[in-house]
């Protein structure tokens, strides 16, 4: 054969192999580079016809593939996990010789609180932080990693008994996908599935949930959080095997390879604003959680729990890309926050939410089609456009939102946005209140936080519920007497009566087995941030710390030091008090639970605003006490902000004296 013909031949077998490779696909070969040869080894690799479906996997990962990318570790990141590496070895060597449990526990929690922080401010120092550049996926990836995944992914799918309940489309979004949005590609599929086969063999049938279950309780005794890792943005699934440390992004994406690893479907879900976590979708798309999967049997969906009715919109993360919304529309004219290739809005499927719909009573910009929904955002300060409508009759119908939320109708012209309307509370009922102030109409406002509770906060709380302080005038707290009954779920830093006029040397706040979480679990857990007793002056008393072992004395000191950034904690009933010295009356006891430090705190700036189509100042003031006061307009929508430290705030309305969260 002549080269012309060779010339000829090969250009119509390109043509023929294009019309054969989905668009896509194509798509991302262009953009491949010097890697495309990668990535067309992947499609070379499965062209018999007993592979034409690994073919189909091989299309749905490379096709979606051009817009995943990754930030590498940088110099600190690198330095920090090599130290994590040889702090496990010594630790371990440690344990070697340390046969209790419970003692190897408690030396490793000293080990690690004296150096890891110390350690990661020292790397710090020495490299500084910084982003290195980021990775697409088309020009590294390389097709022995993505053979192996398919491979794996196929072979546990086929071994799966819960596989005939779903189709190839779940198969590819839910099992297939070989990165979430956090991780750093890697060879991790066959790694996690010699570890977690185990699984298979210990279940019924196919009770998937069940064996998302077993390796839940496997990772929530194994996984450490560790705060340090807020500033990797991306990671390996390996590395946090390895070292089993990170935040929550880094947990979910841990549990997300171990389940993928053995065949269970299972998303990456997050809430505006909020943490991410793993779900695991059965074949009717009811969604399961992962910090709290249930024995099979027990028919409890997640959505009751209290996370996920704390959000204004919940999404899955994609593997697969998906289309821009808003094609008729000039892009400077949408809000970059809508602009998103890589989520589904789950929020009408996986937590209680209702659509709406707005009278617009302030009139639209010319050639302004759409009104978008906006909320506050708690960690940019702004207003962030989360839902759009398109204008009709002066009005806008929105998807579904979350209950228990200030939200304001927006339009967006030219990068700005601009008042549709006054802002609006959907309260838990679904009833829409109009927060519309009257600024004729003043009232004095006691302000006791800048931000709601977090679900772990509300957790602490919960802790609280009917422990007690007691009095005694023996040290071993024979014959105590009860001074105060904590009967109620505490919201900030609580003062209460105690009405007794009896003298005691002796006192101490004592925990007491409470229910807390959804289902209600009894807990001996013990997390408290600040405790008083005040004499009849209202003075607080001061004396020895005394605890229910030598052992915790140290952490002890952390309820009385006057700083809500410590906190003393247990994980079994225990309690905590002084001895006074002498016998003395107490009036007053005052508690607060571990928390975010986001109460008022004496000697910090504050500055108070409110909503008439735009922020005003009602002056800034330093707080002299756990609250600021304010002469306000009454329901209106107000703003606190922190001028000295801090950096998420949100926005409220006052009801009946108490802060109404937005």
């Amino acid at each position: 054969m002549n080269s012309t013909k060779l010339i000829i031949l090969t250009l119509l077998l390109g043509v023929y192999s294009c019309k054969k490779i989905p668009k896509n696909v194509q798509r991302t070969l262009e953009l491949a580079g010097k890697n495309r040869t990668e990535l067309e080894a992947v499609l070379n690799h499965y062209q018999s016809p007993q592979d034409s479906l690994k073919l189909k996997a091989a299309y749905f990962l490379i096709g979606n593939m051009r817009n995943k990318s990754f930030y590498p570790y940088n110099n600190s990141q690198e330095e920090y996990l090599i130290f994590l590496d040889s702090l496990e070895r010594a630790l371990r060597q440690m344990e070697f010789t340390i046969k209790d449990e419970v003692e190897q526990q408690k030396h490793r929690k000293v080990f690690y609180d004296s150096l890891l922080s110390s350690k990661w401010e020292s790397i710090k120092s020495k490299y500084g932080i910084y982003k290195t550049s980021r990775v697409k996926d088309v020009h590294v990836v390389s097709s022995k990693m993505l053979i192996e995944n398919i491979d794996y992914a196929f072979k546990v799918w086929d071994r799966a008994p819960w596989s005939k309940n779903y189709d190839f489309n779940y198969f590819c979004n839910y099992v297939l996908p070989y990165r979430t949005a956090h991780d750093i590609p890697g060879f991790w599929r066959k790694k996690f599935n010699e570890k977690f086969s185990w699984v298979l063999d210990s279940i019924n049938g196919s009770d998937f949930l069940h064996a998302a279950k077993l390796i839940n309780d496997k990772a929530q005794f194994q996984f450490e959080y560790d705060e340090n890792f807020e500033m990797f943005k991306h990671t390996s699934v390996l590395d946090i095997d390895r070292t089993l440390k990170g935040v929550c992004r880094h947990h979910t994406s841990w549990k997300i390879a171990a389940l993928r690893s053995i065949g269970i479907p299972v998303a990456d879900t997050y809430g505006l604003e909020g943490t991410s976590w793993a779900t695991v979708p059965d074949s009717n798309n009811v969604c399961w959680p992962w910090q709290h999967f249930i024995e099979p049997g027990k028919n409890l969906r997640y959505i009751e729990d209290r996370r996920y009715e704390s959000y204004t919109k919940i999404y899955r993360t994609t593997y697969e890309i998906q289309p821009f919304l808003f094609v008729d529309s000039n892009p400077t004219n949408v809000p970059v926050s809508l602009v998103n290739f890589t989520r589904k809005d789950f929020t009408k499927e996986q937590s209680n939410a209702i659509s709406i719909s707005l009278e617009l009573n302030i009139a639209a910009p010319k050639n302004t089609d759409y009104v978008f929904l906006c909320a506050f955002s708690k960690k940019s300060r702004t207003w962030r456009a989360i839902d759009w409508s398109k204008i009709n009759n002066n009005r806008g119908t929105f998807n579904p939102i979350g209950l228990g939320h200030v939200y304001l109708p927006m339009y967006y012209l030219d990068g700005k946005y601009f008042p549709a309307g006054p802002p609006i509370y959907l309260n838990k009922k679904g009833g829409i209140d109009i927060i519309q102030n009257h600024t004729g109409n003043i009232e004095k406002v006691k302000i006791y936080s800048k931000i709601a509770l977090n679900p772990a906060e509300h957790h602490h709380a919960e802790l609280m519920i009917n422990d007690v302080f007691e009095g005694s005038n023996n040290k071993n707290f024979e014959n105590a007497e009860t001074l105060f009954v904590v009967n109620y779920k505490p919201a900030k830093l609580e003062e209460d009566t105690v009405f007794t006029n009896k003298k005691f040397r002796f006192v101490r706040y004592r925990s007491v087995s409470s229910e807390v979480g959804n289902p209600k679990e009894v807990s001996d857990v013990l997390k408290i941030a600040e405790l008083e007793f005040l004499d009849d002056n209202g003075r607080k008393l001061k004396g020895e710390i005394m605890t229910l072992s030598k052992e915790l004395l140290d952490c002890a000191k952390n309820a009385f030091d006057n700083d809500i950034r410590t906190n003393f904690a247990s994980n079994k009933l225990c309690w905590v008090g002084l001895d006074l010295g002498k016998p003395k009356r107490i009036s007053k006891v005052k508690h607060l639970f571990q928390n975010s430090f986001n109460t008022i705190e004496p000697g910090d700036e504050y500055e108070l605003l409110y909503w008439d189509k735009g922020w005003k100042s009602l002056g800034k003031q330093s707080a002299t006490s756990n609250y600021v006061e304010y002469k306000a307009p009454k329901n209106t929508l107000l703003w606190l902000r922190n001028h000295t430290k801090g950096k998420e705030e949100m926005v409220f309305f006052m009801k009946d004296g108490k802060q109404i969260w937005g």
